[in-house]
């Protein structure tokens, strides 16, 4: 439907109703038509239409080559469209503006309407395509927005404000399973994390001799990760905050949920009787029930784990299982669960008795661990953030070859098969409310960009995938 909006009042009038799918943005044009876009889906190019409003029929005009935009405004009597698709429209006056990556620093900023102002180049005829990034030439577009808008045009902006290629280098990564939602007012004026209704566990038993638990992570395509250390989050119960956790017990396996529950996971390396614990530290928080947040019992304690033994890991599906072994005067050791819910929790558990898995579960909701899985990229396409947030980021890339590059972001780190498109089934690190920064050209495999960051962006993470040969970065993060 397409609706007339009264600019005084704010009122709308439906005008017609159209047979296009998705529309992203319209434009009048001088000579009284009006131009929109369709989605095309993630990293497929969007269409360009015209929409009748005597009787809502559409013509297609062609693909723009480009996928994310969001929104037209008239600047020129025609469309110069760089890329396959578009080469000529005459919507309004005659410009075309040109938005591009070069070597030297070019900053392009933008209005509140999301249309370019300050460094825009007009011209009549498109130049060749440049090394760096060509964008549509005479209809301003914005970057499609995620759910939360506001946030991420502002983060877009960013993004699209200064970019200089550069060389990076790879850089030690962290993969982060998840958090424990700690709040203030907990034990002696520290901190707490209260377990969620309806389930009705605190904590899952990890004594070696008794359950082993289990979570996975997942090693994006095109990628290679080498371990180095693990940070496991245990405690027992009613034992002082600096009492050890002696020993912990690591066997890595790879496989879907599926297949270690039915026990036909690939066994990658370790066992449950080397002692793999190399230190720990009182997190000064607390594992409490809701109603007793001041609770001292469950002094929750960050092991830390070597992890070097591993060797390199080719992308795929893998599971941590872990044991431990705890001061026999207190219970456990227990397994801190991760907090909040998402509705993604898919940890598993070994019962040593019978020697079979199980899925955890109590009242119908499972849980995760809230691990923290330090690692090297061993060549593969990784990227880096560095800087303050709120303030000045700088992202880097290395190893991702020429070519378009999209730069996505999303609320944590997770499982995200995309949906759709060229890249459909290539499997995400992030997941959340997730968006698209925007699709750069990339002249080389090093790069780097610096962003201008507000606060409402902070905490995110971003991770970034090769549109043409689906090749995925690391995690990097949070903003």
């Amino acid at each position: 439907m397409i609706i007339s909006i009264d600019p005084n009042s704010g009122a709308g009038t439906p005008v017609v109703n159209s047979n296009l799918g998705d529309c992203r943005g319209m434009a009048f044009a001088n000579d009284g038509r009006l131009f929109t876009i369709e989605d095309g889906g993630w990293f497929v190019s969007d269409n360009l239409y015209t929409i009748d409003l005597s009787t809502g029929n559409t013509t297609f005009i062609g693909t723009t080559g480009m996928p994310g935009l969001q929104g037209l405004a008239p600047r020129a009597s025609r469309v110069e469209h760089h890329q396959n698709g578009v080469q000529r429209l005459a919507p309004a006056r005659g410009r075309g503006y040109f938005l591009r990556a070069e070597r030297r620093s070019e900053k392009c900023r933008y209005n509140r309407t999301g249309v370019p102002t300050g460094l825009t180049r007009p011209f009549r005829t498109p130049p060749a395509a440049p090394e760096g990034r060509a964008s549509i030439l005479d209809m301003t577009t914005v970057r499609k927005q995620p759910a939360n808008w506001r946030t991420a045009m502002k983060i877009m902006w960013a993004m699209l404000a200064t970019i200089a290629l550069t060389t990076a280098s790879t850089v030690g990564q962290t993969y982060d399973n998840g958090g424990m939602d700690p709040r203030a007012g907990g034990c002696n004026g520290g901190w707490y994390s209260a377990w969620e209704p309806p389930s009705g566990v605190l904590g899952s038993n990890t004594l070696v001799e008794i359950y082993h638990q289990a979570d996975d992570f997942v090693v994006p395509e095109g990628q290679e990760w080498t371990p180095t250390r693990l940070m496991w989050y245990l405690y027992q119960t009613s034992s002082p905050p600096l009492e050890p956790i002696p020993a912990v017990f690591i066997q890595l396996w790879r496989g879907t949920r599926s297949e270690m529950l039915a026990g036909a996971a690939t066994f990658v390396g370790g066992d449950m009787t080397t002692n793999r614990r190399i230190d720990q530290a009182f997190t000064n928080i607390y594992r409490v029930m809701q109603s007793s947040p001041t609770n001292c019992d469950r002094a929750i304690k960050e092991v830390e784990v070597d992890m070097s033994w591993v060797g390199p890991l080719a992308s795929g599906q893998y599971w941590i299982e872990i044991g431990s072994t705890g001061n026999p005067e207190y219970l456990g050791p227990w397994a801190n669960h991760a907090v909040p819910r998402d509705g993604r929790e898919n940890s598993i558990f070994y019962t040593v008795a019978t020697g079979t898995w199980a899925v955890n579960s109590s009242n119908e909701v499972g849980w995760d661990y809230p691990f923290k899985l330090h690692y090297t990229g061993g060549g593969g396409f990784t990227i880096a953030l560095s800087g303050s947030c709120p303030g000045t980021k700088t992202l880097e890339w290395s190893n991702s070859g020429r070519g378009p590059m999209g730069i996505l972001f999303g609320d944590e780190h997770g499982r995200t098969a995309v949906p759709r498109g060229s890249c459909q089934g290539t499997l995400l690190g992030i997941q959340g409310r997730l968006g698209l920064f925007s699709v750069i050209h990339v002249p080389r495999g090093e790069g780097r960009m610096s962003i201008t960051v507000g606060p409402s962006a902070c905490g995110r993470f971003v991770q970034c995938i090769k549109t043409d040969d689906c090749a995925v970065s690391n995690v990097a993060g949070p903003i």
